[in-house]
């Protein structure tokens, strides 16, 4: 019996350590391969906004824009180019922080972006295992390592020169403060991350405030009132009409459908409720009742179950449930799923305590972020061409291009099967 058992520890730590190197080797040839194959597409939208901001000129009008980046080395886009035109819609709380990296030239800001974000992941990698509480030799620990490296919302982050791996560690670096009674720190943190992703860190801060911890909560609103002051007082003070563009900006940005149904230029890239419930309806008010219904649905279970048990393992499973909430209820593309490591954590505290089958059926689930999703199928379509009856019938449109949103959805559900178990037993 006992050798039985050795060779099945054995053959799981095989498998482990190959699913490790599998995900190494794709972390590092989907992420900084590609990234320095690519030109950073977004960190270029962030850069040309912060730089004019820096050079008081308007950071929202690509025509104000286009000598200060120039002067940057950035080559603004042109009018009749193919590209996607640039929508300038980052707040002026943004600029407060991101100014430092504005102030280099491109090539060089490129590249402390990339080096950064490079150097982010196993600080992010540590510090969410801390708080889940993963030993450094279990293998359990190393199958997160491995699903985390394995995400392509991890690898889309390096490759676009996207922001969401800095605000990722700036929320698990203020949970482990929180955690250690550091709830002054914690807010600072959370206000950075929210004064530049209010989609992505605003829940996070909002359960604290709803935690009771005050402190916490006043340093982050400090912090984003401060951040506001500098970012629209450095403009008031140089002339910059800003308002009105940004506002145009922002209605263009809300008309593009990419952002809304599943016709839309980019719609496959999207991971938020929107999206799986307009293959269902073309009824704008249905679809949004909808996904507020939904995720208030998910919520008021967790803050039940939350309310029954205020054991600290349970906090990681509050933390995974907002950062998948933030993911469902706006607009948000595969690159923000990067919040799913929390999730990730959980899952794998849930395989090394319990190993029930809603543990593996969780693990699926986010298995489904181990590729790109519904690009992937766009890409092999427009690649190989599928025919009409594979891309046109309702399964396609419903099952197969939003399987991620299922995904969430049932790792959501399956956040809240873990946490009633762990009440049960307690």
């Amino acid at each position: 019996m006992t050798g039985s058992i050795d060779r099945t520890r054995t053959t799981c730590g095989i498998l482990v350590v190959l699913f490790l190197l599998l995900a190494c080797g794709v972390f590092i040839h989907r992420g900084p391969v590609r990234a320095l194959g690519r030109d950073s597409p977004d960190l270029k939208r962030i850069y040309a906004s912060t730089r004019g901001w820096l050079y008081q000129v308007n950071p929202y009008a690509m025509e104000a824009l286009s000598p200060v980046l120039t002067d940057g080395g950035l080559e603004p886009p042109k009018a009749q180019s193919s590209d996607r035109p640039w929508v300038l819609v980052y707040l002026p709380t943004t600029f407060t922080f991101l100014w430092p990296l504005a102030a280099l030239p491109w090539p060089v800001a490129r590249m402390v972006c990339l080096v950064a974000n490079i150097l982010l992941v196993p600080m992010v990698i540590y510090c969410v295992a801390k708080e889940a509480g993963l030993k450094r030799n279990a293998l359990t620990t190393w199958l997160f390592v491995g699903g985390t490296l394995a995400m392509a919302p991890l690898h889309a982050n390096l490759s676009m020169g996207q922001l969401a791996l800095f605000i990722l560690f700036l929320v698990a670096v203020s949970q482990r403060c929180i955690s250690t009674q550091h709830p002054v720190i914690a807010g600072c943190l959370l206000g950075v991350a929210t004064a530049i992703k209010p989609q992505l860190a605003g829940l996070f801060l909002a359960y604290q405030v709803y935690r009771g911890q005050w402190r916490c909560g006043v340093a982050a609103c400090a912090m984003i009132s401060g951040a506001g002051v500098i970012g629209v007082g450095w403009m008031t003070v140089n002339g910059v009409t800003w308002l009105p563009v940004l506002q145009g900006n922002v209605a263009a940005f809300a008309a593009d459908r990419a952002s809304a149904g599943p016709e839309g230029s980019l719609a496959f890239h999207l991971v938020n409720l929107h999206y799986l419930f307009h293959a269902f309806s073309d009824n704008a008010m249905v679809v949004n009742v909808s996904v507020y219904l939904a995720a208030a649905l998910l919520g008021g279970i967790l803050l039940y179950y939350h309310h029954r048990s205020r054991r600290q393992e349970n906090e990681l499973i509050a933390m995974a449930m907002i950062g998948l909430l933030s993911l469902l209820v706006v607009y948000h593309r595969i690159y923000d799923a990067l919040l799913l490591v929390f999730a990730l954590a959980v899952c794998a505290r849930a395989i090394r305590d319990d190993c029930r089958p809603v543990c593996w059926i969780m693990a699926l689930s986010l298995a489904t972020f181990f590729t790109p999703g519904g690009a992937l199928f766009n890409e092999l379509h427009r690649s190989y061409g599928m025919p009409a009856w594979v891309t046109g019938g309702w399964w396609w449109r419903c099952l197969v291009m939003p399987h991620q949103i299922w995904g969430l959805l049932v790792s959501g559900f399956c956040l809240i099967a873990i946490m009633s178990r762990s009440i049960t037993d307690k």
